[in-house]
């Protein structure tokens, strides 16, 4: 009876709907079951065979139906794995298989149902030891990858205060983080060579998901090593005082480096840990006005990569370098002392091509408007600052402003354009003509945003992570989650009435 219930794994059968119906449903013993029999038949040392085949059923259901994992966590899946590494880890099928189930299992389930984190700290110990060694030996495998994978999924968790010392394990473990820095360190050498290290090469895969996972490790260290972290160190050039960090964690002039080099999906990924490196130092200036300094120099030179990234084909590595931009901007604005050199022309022609495309009939499309939002940030900081460069009222004449406002449509409107025409109004550059189109487009905006009952497609659709390029989808895919069009609109459009009624 237990072989044929372990052999029931073709998905496509009545019989296995029906069990992964039942697991997922959670008012049964089914969930409970299926980790029984797993955990019995490890710790009796059964046939391998019948082990791997229960390991993929398993995994065919919780990708079946998501909500299937959230049972089988209460249940106690986490000693199931932890006993299976354990015992079976010299078995390449079997931890191939067995990384898979978990990397399903913690991608589909829900913060809340996620429990023994003892067992999974023995889980991830076990396997940042088979990911330091693969790697000191072999190099970047898919296996390593995936290994990085489970390990940033597991991080991901912390930020709901589940597997918390779990990921403290991870956070601070030192041969680790040593092998971070040696990574980090060799990639950083090879210039503009490292180009060709793109995601189908074992180093150019291997740096991409080192990089999600350092991601993922700043993420977490915030929440469950709170007053470890160090900004200015983060900032900091010198080699010697870099190293003396005590968790996982790249710096800023890395990650410059690598986003300058890199090849696209390096320079995504490197955006993105950049981005969020820069948002935790933004924090920490506004809670501690001066605690944080910075070389200038430093900050000049990464801004120089930043900005020569703004029209980047991949729209989500310039809107994260224009982010960027806006934030140093806004910190050079309150420190007047360790103000960098403004490169105004460069900020000019950026924010000259963005007025040129949208003001121009027929050019300007919701394509367009998507791809000139990052440059949208960079002219906002300007017209934020003390004193707004002269160069920016030419640019922005009556004529030009009139032309955007004429091409916009109430669907092509964004909270960015919003908060455009909210700077430009703060700072006197619309008429009285303006700001009545403005108020027209802008209630058409709203009509439209009430009466759209369309509803994303929010399911949870799991990936099984068979190939690397899987499990970066998924890890991408956190970092960067689909919003809607709508996100933040209605709510950027009354800043605008307000900043209005303000200036009335």
């Amino acid at each position: 009876m237990g072989t044929r219930f372990i052999d029931c794994n073709d998905t496509e059968t009545v019989k296995f709907r029906e069990l992964a119906e039942l697991v997922a449903s959670g008012d049964n013993y089914a969930a409970k079951l299926l980790v029984c029999l797993l955990r019995e038949l490890v710790e009796e040392r059964g046939q391998e065979q019948d082990i791997v085949l229960l390991l993929n059923t398993i995994a065919a259901i919780t990708a079946l139906f998501p909500a299937a994992s959230g049972q089988l966590s209460l249940n106690g899946i986490a000693f199931a794995i932890q006993n299976i590494y354990h015992q079976h880890f010299s078995s390449t099928e079997m931890f191939n298989v067995t990384c898979q189930l978990v990397f399903t299992i913690l991608h589909s389930v829900n913060s809340d149902s996620v429990s023994d984190d003892e067992a999974w700290i023995t889980v991830a110990t076990k396997l940042m030891h088979y990911l330091i060694s693969t790697i000191t030996e072999i190099g970047c495998t898919q296996e390593a990858l995936l290994v990085m994978g489970i390990l940033s999924l597991i991080l991901h968790h912390s930020l709901h205060q589940k597997l918390v010392e779990a990921s403290k394990a991870i956070l601070l473990n030192t041969p680790l983080i040593s092998l971070v820095n040696k990574m980090i360190h060799e990639a950083c050498l090879k210039g503009s060579a490292l180009f060709d290290h793109d995601e189908t090469t074992q180093t150019g895969g291997g740096l991409i998901f080192l990089l999600l996972l350092n991601y993922f490790c700043h993420r977490s260290v915030h929440d469950v090593l709170p007053g470890i972290e160090d900004a200015e160190s983060l900032l900091e050039s010198d080699n010697r005082k870099q190293q003396s960090l005590s968790y996982i964690s790249i710096h800023c002039h890395d990650l410059s480096r690598l986003l300058h080099f890199g090849s696209s999906p390096i320079k995504l990924a490197s955006s993105y840990c950049l981005l969020q490196v820069l948002q935790r130092i933004t924090e920490e200036k506004r809670k501690q006005p001066g605690k944080v300094k910075h070389n200038s120099h430093h900050i000049q030179s990464m801004t120089s990569i930043l900005e020569g990234l703004i029209f980047h084909s991949d729209n989500r590595v310039a809107m994260n370098c224009a982010l960027c931009i806006s934030m140093i901007e806004d910190w050079e604005k309150d420190e007047k002392e360790t103000q960098v050199v403004k490169r105004d022309s460069w900020y000019r022609l950026i924010t000259e091509e963005m007025v040129m495309t949208l003001a121009v009939p027929k050019l300007a499309s919701k394509s367009t408007m998507i791809h000139h939002m990052p440059a949208v940030h960079v002219a906002v900081s300007m017209l934020k600052q003390q004193q707004v460069p002269p160069w920016m009222s030419l640019v922005f004449d009556d004529s030009c402003i009139s032309g955007i406002i004429q091409n916009l449509s109430p669907s092509d409107v964004n909270r960015e354009m919003v908060m455009l025409f909210r700077e430009l109004l703060h700072v006197g550059y619309l008429n009285s003509k303006h700001i009545a189109c403005l108020n027209q487009l802008f209630q058409a905006c709203r009509k439209r945003v009430y009466s759209d009952d369309i509803q994303e497609d929010t399911t949870n659709l799991v990936i099984f992570p068979d190939d690397p390029g899987k499990v970066y989808e998924v890890l991408i895919n956190l970092i960067s989650p689909k919003s809607s069009p709508n996100e933040g609109l209605l709510e950027e459009i009354e800043l605008f009435c307000q900043t209005l009624r303000e200036a009335g």
